[in-house]
């Protein structure tokens, strides 16, 4: 009779405290079990409201909690799956990056090919310094199987757009590994430079379009560390041609959106710096929304870009360079015709640099275009020859004379001359004779004929080189001898005690004996 309102009330607030130590206690473990069950009993029993039915069950649960847990089951899925799984998310490392891609390519690719792109895009079940390796990974897949870096493009960009107009707070940290996984497939050459400005245009506007209302709201700044996550990634690629143009037509924008919020915290602040201090673009900000879209209007005339249109304008303008040849060759013609019709010097001087201008922006356009599609556009490309330098010349000139070895020809057969036996004495010294009142210098010259070796003089004027030169190394060479037959003279005397020369100690020199 008593249980009810104020005293269930009571009961259920002394179980929900004490009831689950009551329960575990052994000294009172009967008791309180006794308890839990009339209580419950009485609540079938007794026609409660809602109110104290959920109290009465939240204490029971409380002090005796359901044996089996609602835990979810594992899902099962099959042994090749398994498999894969293990590969991305537990065996992947930057050690093991070759194991990996050779036992994904042992797997059926026919079969598991669409569960590899969904095990690829699980980026959040991996860590944040390891999103390079599923890049690299579908880099070196992609050598085998070209349509797997398709596959990938096209899901992480439909992922990006879901996870967009979702936006949710739980789906942020996959959003953030996703635009990261995109940036470094662009630094693997996965994917190309368009691909990357579409998504950041799709991270900077509510739609498919690049102008229209703001995508989130002014206090909102989570898009804004996607892209500078983005930008961190792989922009410091797009550092010179067309790919700078247009990195240079996004950051105006960028700057547009940001001037369109309230003042960012500290700490997105300095992410922004950080960026566009990467990008070379720190001290190139505009202040007010008047000067970016200023800045937005002068790039867009400068490089013919639209933010309308955006990047796909291939066929319009390879449609327009056919049609701007065929009306510059009738122009031309007409001109031919017509030579005495011309303007006057400064306006044709005027329209004739303006329409210069725009030729070197079409073609600079048209370029980058034929870049961006590189599926559609066939370049045949002949490979320059490197500059030789002077060390390839060396080292080919040695190459060659190694080779050639013993083949090289014989140079000239010298002559074997034998020195008849009256010429073999000693005669270094140059005969000196007087000819005519003129001094000459008498050589021997070796004739043969047959096998009979004959010395003839030969008198050569003093004056000539070849004689001065001669009696000058002629007198050396006696010089020598005489001082070296001195020196010898004279030690051996020393060590023979001679008288004369026992007593002297010195040095020999030149001209005689100097004493101490």
């Amino acid at each position: 009779d008593d249980f009810a309102y104020q005293n269930i009330e009571m009961a259920c607030n002394i179980l929900e405290v004490c009831g689950r130590f009551m329960y575990k206690t052994q000294n009172t473990h009967e008791r309180t079990k006794n308890i839990l069950a009339t209580m419950i009993r009485l609540k079938n029993a007794k026609n409660l409201d809602n109110r104290l039915d959920t109290m009465l069950e939240n204490a029971y649960y409380m002090c005796r909690p359901p044996e089996q847990s609602a835990k979810s089951k594992k899902k099962e899925r099959p042994a090749v799956q398994e498999y894969i799984r293990h590969l991305f998310f537990s065996r992947l490392t930057k050690q093991s990056l070759d194991e990996v891609v050779k036992q994904l390519r042992k797997v059926a690719w026919k079969e598991n090919e669409a569960y590899i792109v969904k095990c690829v895009l699980k980026v959040q079940k991996s860590k944040y310094n390891q999103v390079y390796l599923f890049a690299s990974l579908v880099s070196s897949l992609t050598k085998y199987h070209p349509s797997l870096a398709i596959s990938v493009a096209d899901d992480l960009l439909n992922e990006i757009r879901y996870l967009l107009h979702l936006n949710e707070f739980s789906k942020q940290q996959r959003l953030l590994g996703l635009v990261k996984l995109l940036g470094e497939l662009y630094n693997d050459l996965v994917v190309d430079s368009q691909v990357v400005f579409d998504a950041l245009y799709i991270l900077l506007s509510a739609g498919n379009e690049r102008v229209g209302p703001m995508p989130d709201p002014p206090t909102d700044f989570f898009r804004v560390r996607v892209i500078c996550l983005l930008l961190d990634t792989c922009g410091h690629y797009f550092d010179r041609g067309s790919a700078k143009k247009r990195l240079d037509l996004f950051l105006a924008h960028f700057q547009r959106y940001l001037l369109s919020k309230i003042p960012p915290p500290k700490d997105v602040g300095f992410t922004i710096s950080d960026t566009f201090e990467a990008l070379g673009a720190a001290g190139d900000r505009v202040q007010t929304i008047q000067g970016a879209d200023e800045r937005i209007a002068k790039l867009e005339g400068d490089f013919k870009f639209s933010r309308v249109r955006g990047l796909a304008a291939l066929e319009v303008l390879l449609a327009g360079k056919d049609q701007d040849q065929e009306d510059m060759d009738d122009s031309e013609e007409s001109e031919e015709s017509d030579g005495e019709k011309v303007d006057s010097e400064d306006e044709g001087g005027n329209k004739e640099d303006a329409d210069k201008a725009d030729d070197d922006e079409f073609d600079d356009e048209f370029d980058y275009q034929v870049e961006e599609q590189e599926e559609k556009v066939v370049v045949h490309w002949k490979p320059k020859a490197p500059e030789r330098t002077p060390e390839d010349e060396a080292f080919d000139a040695m190459f060659s004379q190694m080779m050639m070895g013993d083949s090289k020809p014989a140079g000239p057969k010298r002559l074997d001359l034998s020195v008849p036996m009256n010429l073999k004495e000693d005669t270094n010294e140059p005969k000196v004779v007087n000819d005519a009142g003129e001094a000459k210098v008498v050589f021997q010259l070796l004739t043969k004929k047959g096998n009979k070796t004959a010395a003839k003089d030969l008198a050569i004027p003093l004056e000539s080189d070849i004689a001065s030169t001669s009696l000058s190394r002629g007198n050396a060479e006696a010089d020598e001898k005489a001082e070296l037959k001195r020196k010898v003279l004279g030690y051996q005397a020393e060590a023979d005690g001679v008288p004369g020369f026992g007593s002297r100690r010195g040095f020999v020199v030149r001209g005689g004996y100097r004493g101490r």
